[in-house]
């Protein structure tokens, strides 16, 4: 069942649904308040309703960094770009001092 009330200087729309967490999305006007909380109870009822409340919070860094713990992983390539990271960072340790040097600057 959805209500609209005031909140504030906005309009909530939120919709409770037994055996589900309620949904709410605030609006400027109290008319599509009301649009938002009809179309979505219909899309809930024909179950093709997507809550994007959670990807609206999310940044493109915690989305990339989710994709570098989550993705990058299972790809057969990871395995050997990290390998050749670390050996390049084996050999740039262990090179002698060729006069540059990025933590420390030009010499």
């Amino acid at each position: 069942m959805a209500s609209v009330r005031k909140h504030g200087n906005k309009w909530q729309a939120r919709i409770s649904r037994k055996g589900c967490a309620p949904i709410a999305k605030s609006f400027l006007s109290k008319v599509d308040a009301e649009r938002w909380s009809r179309q979505a109870e219909a899309q809930l009822d024909q179950g093709t309703f997507v809550d994007l409340t959670e990807a609206q919070k999310t940044t493109i860094g915690e989305l990339i960094e989710r994709y570098r713990l989550e993705v990058t992983p299972q790809e057969k390539r990871h395995e050997a770009g990290r390998l050749s990271v670390e050996c390049a960072q084996t050999v740039e340790a262990r090179s002698p001092d060729t006069g540059h040097n990025p933590e420390r600057g030009h010499r």
